[in-house]
């Protein structure tokens, strides 16, 4: 049951649509982006464009993603995306067999993809935190995501290329960008 319902959870985040109601986008002094509603900064290139996606499973839970994405044409994508699952819904689901499926998935989805490398990450103030890396045959295409849990929040950064892979140091330092900001009050 717990199974087909994290696989139901993927497929349905896979294949969501968008929704209205949008978070904030901050820009910071230190060129940093990010959001207050979702208490977080990164170092995108640029401005990314800002989107959300409605779920509902079953008649009692619902829930909203918001996800942070700059694109570089075609080729290169970095995204933040966070979830604020109902308690009772994610109290029930085993967190680390919920981001391997979830990767999984995403590597079912895009052609010939593998993955290549899982680590699990101690990072202070997040109760899991797991790094995967994705490569496929075409040269110089690759993805690499981090997810990690804080509460019922979760959050999903990655990086992916579809050709012309930049210098890994330039994708860790994307990953390694993401950090929880805690707003002041106004």
């Amino acid at each position: 049951m717990l199974r087909n319902s994290l696989v139901l959870f993927v497929i349905l985040l896979l294949s969501s649509c968008g929704g209205n109601d949008l978070p904030d986008l901050v820009k910071f002094k230190s060129g940093l982006y990010g959001s207050r509603a979702g208490e977080f900064v990164a170092k995108f290139p640029d401005k990314p464009s800002v989107s959300s996606r409605h779920y509902q499973l079953g008649a009692t839970n619902e829930f909203n993603e918001f996800v942070f994405q700059y694109r570089v044409g075609m080729e290169h994508r970095y995204v933040v995306s966070y979830i604020d699952f109902p308690n009772d819904l994610i109290k029930g689901w085993d967190t680390e067999q919920l981001f391997d499926q979830t990767i999984q998935n995403i590597s079912a989805q895009l052609d010939d993809y593998r993955i290549s490398d899982r680590q699990v990450n101690q990072v202070k103030g997040y109760d899991k935190s797991i790094t995967y890396a994705l490569f496929s045959s075409t040269p110089g295409a690759m993805m690499k995501a981090r997810l990690l849990k804080r509460g019922e929040r979760i959050y999903y950064i990655y990086f992916a290329c579809a050709k012309r892979q930049p210098n890994t140091e330039d994708i860790d330092a994307f990953l390694d960008s993401f950090q929880l900001y805690q707003p002041k009050d106004s």
